[in-house]
């Protein structure tokens, strides 16, 4: 059975495991607040629904063909993912950003502010707030 956990506890039983993350929209809509759902990139099973991770070198991958079906459907479906490992790295004392996607305005994930795309960064985090990285 899929658990959900907390982010230390992603970080203590998949610390360094290469994942590709997505906000789970059935479970965000139930509680309130997004959850996600990280999938193993060596077998593609979903590991855990924590409400926060940290990943380090990290990418995103956007399918076309999925964010095509999502605008001719008008219905959201899994097709973006962030993707790295998992690490812990404390955002305390950082100036962060947030980094968005909508299938509806841009096919890439991008700076919420500028609209400048993230191809590849050092880290994010991925919480309540949403995806967010280093200024």
């Amino acid at each position: 059975m899929i658990q959900f956990m907390s982010g230390f506890d992603v970080w203590n039983r998949f610390k360094g495991e290469k994942v590709r993350v997505y906000m789970n929209l059935h479970q965000t809509k139930r509680k309130g607040t997004p959850v996600y759902s990280v999938k193993s990139a060596r077998t593609g099973l979903v590991l855990c629904h924590p409400d926060y991770v940290c990943l380090k070198d990290v990418t995103f991958k956007v399918s076309e063909a999925g964010r095509h079906r999502v605008l001719r459907e008008k219905q959201k479906n899994v097709h973006a993912f962030v993707c790295g490992s998992v690490g812990h790295v404390s955002n305390a004392t950082k100036r962060l950003k947030s980094i968005t996607y909508n299938p509806y305005r841009l096919g890439y994930f991008h700076d919420k502010v500028t609209g400048e795309e993230a191809r590849e960064l050092d880290v994010v985090w991925m919480h309540h707030k949403g995806l967010q990285t280093e200024v």
